[in-house]
């Protein structure tokens, strides 16, 4: 979401325009972006939420191994 500006920009521009068409149309100021920050909020938490769980399933082979502590012993496999 961060790294793309193109889909920010458009989702975000939709977002806020129905809030602007509410505003327009029914005298809804704080309503209708309110409710446009609770989508696009919902909208970020899971696009982040789901990076995060692909990063940890597809780039697990870069995180850097676990090492005993130190006195343990190694049992060779």
């Amino acid at each position: 979401m961060h790294g793309s500006v193109i889909a920010s920009t458009v989702t975000l521009q939709d977002i806020l325009g129905v809030g602007r068409w509410l505003n327009g149309r029914y005298y809804l100021a704080y309503e209708g972006f309110l409710t446009a920050m609770v989508f696009f909020m919902a909208i970020v938490f899971l696009i982040t939420f789901v990076c995060r769980f692909a990063e940890k399933r597809f780039l697990g082979h870069l995180r850097p191994r676990e090492t005993p502590p130190p006195g343990a012993t190694q049992v060779a496999v």
